[in-house]
């Protein structure tokens, strides 16, 4: 699949068949998210992908989400909030799941870095699933149950970066919005 076709393709897909995603997809999507650009070539990332039984726990934990996007987002409305309590208490039923962390880190520069550098693996590796014929979506909202998916997946030092539900897509999720340009050109400094 030509790289623009994959970008142009890409859509945040929240509702999958049961059949799993091949292992040989996962890896060639794992290989090319490596080769996101980070400081000194770090890769501060790690991908715990979790299916079968360690896939429904993660489902329950995120699933606590829910009970704060009532606060977080007072301006949805009721069908919204239904929709994204359904989605996050089965990650849209998708077979797996790849959780996302990167190093905790001592100053908040280094937290950037590393944040910055853990959301270009992540583009990429949604990319090249989509190239694969997977579908994926970035679940945010699990920060908020962070401390328990960290106990347990047993990861010490490492922050959630996000949850990536992963699978073959069920039905087609339609065209993507189109937004306004958002560049700015400047051709001068300061402006």
């Amino acid at each position: 699949m030509d790289f623009f076709d994959a970008v142009a393709g890409r859509r945040s897909i929240r509702s999958y068949s049961p059949v799993p995603p091949p292992p040989e997809s996962l890896a060639r999507a794992f290989e090319a998210a490596t080769l996101a650009p980070s400081q000194m070539n770090e890769q501060p990332w790690r991908f715990i992908v979790v299916e079968g039984e360690a896939r429904d726990r993660l489902c329950s934990l995120v699933a606590g989400s829910t009970r704060m996007l009532r606060d977080m987002f007072p301006l949805l409305d009721a069908d919204s909030l239904a929709f994204a309590a359904n989605f996050l208490n089965d990650l849209g039923g998708a077979p797996a799941a790849i959780v996302v962390t990167y190093p905790a880190a001592e100053s908040e520069g280094d937290l950037k870095v590393n944040l910055l550098a853990a959301g270009g693996a992540i583009l990429l590796l949604q990319l090249a699933l989509r190239a694969e014929g997977l579908g994926s979506v970035c679940v945010t909202c699990a920060d908020w149950v962070e401390d328990a998916i960290r106990q347990d997946l047993g990861y010490q030092n490492e922050r959630l970066a996000a949850i990536i539900p992963v699978g073959f897509p069920d039905g087609d999720p339609g065209e993507q919005p189109v937004r306004e340009d958002k560049t700015v050109r400047l051709r001068e400094w300061p402006v």
